[in-house]
């Protein structure tokens, strides 16, 4: 089957990249399906204000909105000359690094439609289309699968399709719709393209071969094919040569197609300075879209986010948070975020913030068994690996690390400690707090994690009867108490210069509590209550 190019062209892409940032991106439902975001109008509303984006080194109006465009302004135009049109327009700096940026993350969205994808910065890309079409079911069905994620992105965009890569970008410029595979359509819509829309334009000698070719009356793409090769190679140089064998597709036009990224990393400029912290869930909200749809596409989840917040006058302050049985999805992240920001107050204006993930893991945990009917959350199915060492402990379930992560993000990792057991018959040094961490499991490179326990945990039916209520100390016994048959003694402790000699007994006091006591050589002490 002939290659079959689509070519996808964003002219205003950072304007309405700028405007998408105030809202969510279009959120992944499912595995893998389209962006499903509602359709609406990329462009601000009549009532908007004017606004383009100005190029810094030519001072020349590079991109701008539809107010704008109604009142006359034009891309190409000086500031001047659109101040005059416009006394209220807004104009904010062009960025092509940012506009990269945008463009990346469009290739990223695309990429689970299409795997050959090729960047045209700074505002397009290529889709080669053609090994997709058996799997769609055709043309019309790719497009319509395209529509809803170009509807999903709310950018303008111009599109074409033709048989090489150079031909659709020839076309889109040109005759911007033009959709067809039909190679008899392509080659008439192609005589008819102007010749200033081609790659000669892009380039010193390019610009001369067109003034050339206006001034012999050649003007489109048929009039110049028209000419024998062997002529139009004497009287131009090989640009024009290179030009017609990229339009034919008898020279490729890509050389490297997009890849996506091995970790993720996203940045946000702010369009005005945030003084508050309340005021900084919408911007962060839409990078934690973006990272679920970065995972969701790849079928991971994350352990650790990082976000830098790069303040006016003041260093950036870094900001980590974990959650223990990972996630991808964008309202827990952002409710941890949230009670991490409560305790942050802002020391300068926030002007930029950076998104990255230190940890993503497959979530196999979500493939369960076939023939398996009993319902499991995909963490706990994570923490349930059948080894020797796991299954004498007790199993943290999903809800049980997503509390852990929630009181984490709200008190700090310092003051969540859970209790642990030693293999010590000293009651006062059996048990104990340790502050819990997420730790990799040695040997196992696959990206299983499990909560940090101490090194020893004996098995709870070899521990001798023990009360629920353990003072910290021992403290003398003031009441009477009825003792119940039986003795335990604890003799133990000489290694370490902490020994005791003690005769434990469980005994009874006048309101009915089951108590815990102990003689030793200077008296009776209370040890604790039985539940």
């Amino acid at each position: 089957m002939a290659s079959l190019w689509v070519y996808l062209h964003f002219p205003a892409l950072q304007l309405d990249s700028l405007f998408q940032s105030l809202h969510q991106p279009a959120p992944l439902e499912g595995a893998q399906p389209p962006l499903a975001a509602p359709a609406s109008t990329p462009a601000p509303t009549p009532t908007s204000p004017a606004l383009c984006l100005l190029d810094p080194g030519s001072f020349l109006i590079k991109q701008l909105n539809t107010a704008a465009r109604q009142q006359g302004i034009q891309a190409g135009m000086t500031l001047s000359m659109a101040s005059a049109l416009c006394h209220d327009l807004q104009v904010l700096p062009y960025q092509a690094a940012q506009e990269l940026q945008y463009l990346q993350q469009i290739a990223a969205l695309l990429y689970q439609i299409s795997a050959d994808i090729a960047l045209d910065p700074p505002c397009a890309v290529w889709l080669r289309i053609d090994p997709m079409l058996a799997l769609y079911g055709g043309l019309a069905a790719y497009l319509g699968t395209l529509s809803q994620h170009i509807t999903a992105l709310q950018l303008q965009t111009q599109i074409a399709v033709a048989h090489s890569a150079a031909a659709a970008q020839l076309l889109c410029f040109s005759q911007p719709g033009f959709v067809s595979d039909d190679p008899a359509l392509i080659a008439a819509a192609l005589d008819h393209c102007s010749l200033h829309h081609s790659q000669l334009q892009s380039t010193a000698t390019g610009q001369k071969i067109l003034q050339q070719l206006q001034a012999m009356g050649i003007n489109n793409l048929g009039q110049l094919l028209a000419i024998p090769r062997p002529e139009l190679s004497r009287r131009f140089s090989t640009e024009v040569i290179m030009m017609l064998d990229q339009v034919a597709g008898d020279r490729p036009t890509v050389s490297q197609f997009y890849q996506p990224p091995e970790q993720f990393c996203q940045s946000l400029e702010l369009l005005y300075q945030l003084e508050h912290t309340q005021q900084m869930q919408a911007p962060l909200g839409y990078l934690l879209q973006l990272l679920q749809n970065y995972l969701q596409l790849r079928d991971q989840h994350c352990y650790q986010l990082q976000l830098r917040l790069e303040l006016r006058d003041h260093p950036p302050l870094l900001l980590n948070l974990q959650s223990a049985c990972g996630e991808y999805q964008q309202a827990r992240w952002l409710t941890l975020f949230q009670l991490k920001l409560q305790q942050l107050k802002l020391p300068a204006p926030l002007l930029k913030m950076q998104l990255s993930a230190g940890q993503t893991t497959a979530r196999d945990g979500d493939n369960l068994p076939l023939f398996d009917s009993r319902p499991r959350d995909g963490a706990e199915a994570v923490n349930q690996q059948s080894t020797p060492a796991s299954t004498a402990t007790t199993v943290l379930t999903a809800d049980a690390l997503r509390l852990r992560s929630l009181l984490t993000a709200k008190l700090g990792a310092e003051r969540v400690q859970q209790p642990s057991l030693h293999a010590d018959h000293r009651p006062e040094l059996a048990n104990s707090y340790h502050q819990t961490e997420l730790l990799m499991v040695a040997g196992k490179g696959d990206g299983h994690y499990r909560a940090n326990r101490p090194p020893h945990r004996p098995s709870l039916s070899l521990l001798p009867l023990r009360p629920g209520l353990l003072l910290i100390q021992p403290i003398p016994l003031r009441m009477q108490l009825q003792l119940q048959p039986g003795l335990e003694r604890i003799t133990t402790g000489w290694w370490d210069q902490k020994p005791i000699q003690r005769d434990y007994y469980i005994g009874r006091n006048e309101d009915g509590q089951w108590c815990w006591a102990f003689k030793n050589a200077s008296g009776w002490y209370l040890q604790g209550y039985f539940a």
